[in-house]
């Protein structure tokens, strides 16, 4: 793990009389994903519990995707401790460019769209010192003109690192992105989907007469594993290719790098027992499978497929209300559907969760043009493209 410039370590002493003695220290440092193995550990402790308690923000997520996708395979981790205990972490990466195309000297979040969120990474309680400390070093880091982070939840905790820039006069800019649905279940296992929608209420009865038809294709029934199934796994992506995904290019299956993610990172999320896998079957064969992640009751989809072969039995709906059921069974307490707000997933969820792609910029003259074309011009230029291809994300929850 190779320091960058200057010396960021530097200690800065805490007001809070209960800290006296413990200092907060933080670093920035170039790493590979062999750093962040050595870092797991710690880091594991440091987001086991609290906001960060996702498997997105656990470290083989993230060295995975480094492993995957990141040219060079290098990481810039920025980290803060208090005394000898890891309380935050920020994964980053170089990039020569932002907004996708315009050209800055870009720290950007170590994530992509197979990331399903990004965050930094914080122990419970330690969120806002964290990200003071964390704040303090990139303003002294002058080797970066924008910093960009990918689909953060706008009550997370670069929210809070975007808050300590502005304070210092650094220009901040918010781009709303995905709206997430959620469900929480209810604690009444007898009826686990009381906290749905009541406007789809008839559309969840139908899933009745849907069932009946899948059963006069033969015999149907469920599959739960828990931990990574190669077979599953290979399934899994000869049905996605099969589908619109795979007309459309969309398919894990056909990106070689994507499939290296997802196999490293459910690999991994199987032996932290976090992974769980769903399927759907008619004859002992699956028709709709579900890639599904488990940490401290609760569930995260990031993957669901269906046999369009059977699409008018609608069987990644049936899917869905049989995992529903199962998981309410099992203490969990909050689904979460991940992705863009979309109908088939508003059949269930009550709730959205926010994201944006969050910037800091530079004060200088540069920045100011850089962020008063995320601030001004691209806005209307999204609102137009949606007048005229419609908004897909513009389904009401009510």
């Amino acid at each position: 793990m190779e320091a960058l410039g200057h010396d960021f370590s530097r200690s800065v002493e805490e007001s809070d009389s209960e800290q006296a003695g413990r200092y907060v220290t933080g670093y920035i440092a170039e790493s590979g994903v062999e750093d962040i193995e050595a870092l797991a550990p710690a880091w594991e402790q440091c987001v086991s519990r609290g906001p960060s308690a996702e498997p997105f923000l656990q470290p083989y997520w993230f060295s995975a995707f480094l492993q995957s996708f990141a040219a060079g395979g290098r990481a810039v981790l920025v980290t803060a401790r208090r005394g000898s205990e890891l309380i935050g972490i920020l994964p980053l990466a170089r990039k020569r460019a932002f907004f996708g195309v315009i050209p800055a000297r870009t720290l950007q979040s170590l994530s992509g769209i197979h990331s399903c969120r990004f965050d930094l990474c914080a122990a419970p309680f330690q969120r806002d010192v964290a990200a003071k400390k964390m704040w303090e070093l990139l303003r002294e880091d002058t080797s970066w003109d924008v910093i960009e982070a990918l689909h953060t939840p706008d009550d997370g905790g670069f929210e809070v690192l975007s808050r300590e820039a502005a304070q210092d006069g650094y220009l901040t800019a918010a781009w709303p992105t995905l709206l997430s649905p959620y469900l929480e279940l209810s604690e009444e296992v007898e009826d686990p989907f009381r906290n749905c929608p009541r406007r789809y209420a008839n559309s969840r009865s139908r899933l009745k007469s849907y069932y009946k038809k899948l059963e006069s294709h033969g015999t149907v029934s469920t599959t739960t594993i828990q931990g990574f199934d190669p077979a599953f796994f290979n399934s899994f992506l000869e049905m996605e290719a099969a589908g619109w995904k795979g007309r459309n290019g969309g398919a894990i299956g056909l990106n070689p790098a994507a499939i290296q993610f997802y196999r490293a990172a459910l690999q991994r999320a199987g032996q932290a027992g976090h992974l769980r896998l769903h399927a759907l079957n008619v004859n002992g064969a699956p028709v709709a499978m579900e890639i599904g992640l488990q940490m401290n009751r609760r569930f995260y989809s990031p993957k669901v497929t269906y046999d369009e072969n059977f699409s008018k039995c609608s069987p990644g709906q049936l899917l869905m209300r049989a995992t529903l059921s199962d998981l309410a069974k099992d203490d969990v307490l909050y689904y979460d559907f991940l992705g863009a707000k979309a109908r088939h997933k508003l059949i269930w969820a009550s709730k959205v969760r926010t994201h944006s792609h969050r910037y800091i910029f530079r004060p200088s003259v540069v920045g100011r043009l850089r962020h008063a074309l995320v601030k001004r011009v691209a806005p209307p230029l999204k609102k137009l493209k949606h007048a005229v291809y419609g908004d897909p994300q513009n389904e009401r929850i009510s």
